[in-house]
């Protein structure tokens, strides 16, 4: 079973409105990490909204684990297994401590409370918080927040997670918090990723890159091949990872270096890519 589908998609948000999406054809298989870069307005985000049933295609159809978000009696059930997190975390805090915001989506899916303290108590060594489930959310870093956002959709036990540029407003210390976090479940749990960033540093950790330009794919890579389109990232104006960067001029020079391989991230964290 797909993870997700995308049956010639299109979106708008009026009827007489510019198209957004433009006739999106792919797929993702289940335990895979796709990243979507873009630059703004290039439809990025809401490709991401799609996939939990926040907005619906105006035309074609997107399956979730072959639920169509088009039809209503499943959008429940869609936002169950597809959670989203997004950009800023305080928009998704209710609660006065970290504890009771982690349970409060569970509560309204009626989880026994027995079983929903089992659950924060998991999720939060998964993230690493258990020393701040009694904290107030507004005293967290950026970092913090995060991951407590992040284990509030997993309290929800999904088997997605759509990432809404969930590092961008965050410093180089949350956001290596943040992206070690979502490796170590994809890797570990399995779990299946779609995470829409403007930064290819964070796409190496994942397993296909999808660029959008004007409302569509216009490059469906491996990440493992990543190398063959460094000129191609540079003449979209996409900043490089120092590694990446390093090849690219030592290539020009005519340097003889080893071939640098995307599979160091087999070997690599986040860390070590920034």
């Amino acid at each position: 079973m797909l993870a997700a589908q995308f049956n010639e998609v299109w979106f708008q948000y009026e009827p007489s409105g510019p198209w957004i999406l433009k006739n999106i054809r792919s797929s993702v298989e289940k335990g895979e990490w796709i990243t979507i870069l873009g630059p703004n307005g290039s439809g990025k985000s809401t490709l991401s909204r799609l996939c939990n049933g926040l907005f619906i295609p105006t035309k074609g159809d997107v399956l979730i684990e072959e639920l169509s978000t088009k039809e209503q009696q499943n959008i429940a059930e869609v936002r169950k297994r597809a959670g989203m997190v997004f950009q800023n975390p305080d928009h998704q805090f209710v609660a006065p401590t970290v504890r009771d915001d982690i349970a409060f989506g569970m509560e309204n899916i009626g989880v026994p409370r027995e079983e929903m303290v089992a659950r924060i108590e998991a999720v939060a060594r998964q993230v690493g918080i258990q020393t701040l489930l009694d904290v107030e959310p507004h005293r967290l870093s950026g970092g913090q927040k995060q991951r407590v956002a992040i284990a509030g959709i997993l309290a929800l036990q999904p088997n997605m997670m759509i990432l809404d540029e969930v590092t961008s407003m965050l410093d180089p210390k949350g956001k290596r918090e943040v992206m070690a976090t979502i490796e170590q479940l994809h890797r570990k749990n399995g779990v299946t990723v779609i995470s829409v960033t403007h930064h290819l540093q964070e796409a190496l950790l994942s397993d296909r890159i999808w660029y959008m330009e004007a409302g569509e794919i216009a490059l469906d890579i491996p990440t493992s091949e990543i190398m063959n389109y460094v000129d191609w990232f540079s003449d979209k104006g996409i900043p490089l990872p120092y590694a990446i960067s390093l090849w690219q001029e030592l290539r020009d020079n005519d340097d003889v270096i080893p071939t640098l391989n995307c599979f160091i991230r087999e070997n690599m964290t986040y860390e070590d890519h920034v």
